[in-house]
């Protein structure tokens, strides 16, 4: 669970009880979250696979 800045102690405590999570759930604000196309190194284990680059965007390069 990522919890967002609006997370409260009330929610804390709810979470730590064990209520319904779903509760807890709330959509993001429409311009919080981003999508893109990132290396294919991504998810491959081995020499290379821990630098920044990872995440830079990449041209779409689907066969």
């Amino acid at each position: 669970m990522i919890a967002s800045p609006s997370f409260s102690t009330g929610d804390a405590s709810a979470w730590m009880r064990g209520d319904d999570p779903g509760a807890l759930l709330r959509s993001p604000p429409e311009d919080s979250l981003k999508e893109w196309i990132v290396s294919t190194r991504v998810n491959k284990p081995g020499v290379g696979d821990d630098d920044g680059s990872l995440v830079d965007p990449v041209e779409n390069v689907l066969p």
